[in-house]
Formats: structure tokens, sequence, C-alpha cells
């Protein structure tokens, strides 16, 4: 997954522009607040589950919060990547 999303970033680096101009503390940016499970935490849930079932990783009180600090780690890893790529 990690891999995958690296190299959607790496491969198409124009598009990582935008989320640079969301990236802002947690106090000022309303979208660090999720009010449902964003799809694109999806495939990181099914992960996390497939996980749990299988016992290679502990179950988690808040499923959605760790799924959006995977997410955010791999973002923020991919945007540091990518930084000046951008024709």
């Amino acid at each position: 997954m990690i891999t995958a999303q690296a190299s959607v970033m790496l491969d198409h680096p124009h598009l990582c522009a935008p989320w640079w101009a969301t990236c802002a503390p947690p106090l000022t940016c309303p979208t660090w607040r999720f009010r449902s499970t964003p799809p694109f935490l999806t495939p990181i849930q099914q992960l996390l589950d497939q996980g749990v079932a299988d016992g290679s990783i502990r179950r988690f009180d808040d499923p959605t919060t760790v799924a959006a600090s995977i997410f955010g780690a791999v973002r923020v890893i991919g945007l540091s990547v990518t930084a000046g790529r951008v024709p």
C-alpha cells in the first residue's frame, strides 16, 4: 500500500502540488477531523481489519485514527519526495 501510494506520487508529482496547499496545523485545518470515514481511508482500514483477523496486528480502539495516521505519514513522505518535481 505504501509503495503503491508513493509510486503514484512519484509518477504524477503534478497531482501532489494541490496537497501542499492543504497542509496546515490541525487547529486551522477543518479536514483533520472526520465526521465519517473518508473513502481514501477504506483500503487502509481493510488492511488493518485483515491484520486483526489473521492475528498479525492487534485490534485498535479507533481504527479510523490509525488509518488516518498511516495515510498522513505516507502523504508527508510522498510530498517531501516529490517536492520540486512539479514541472
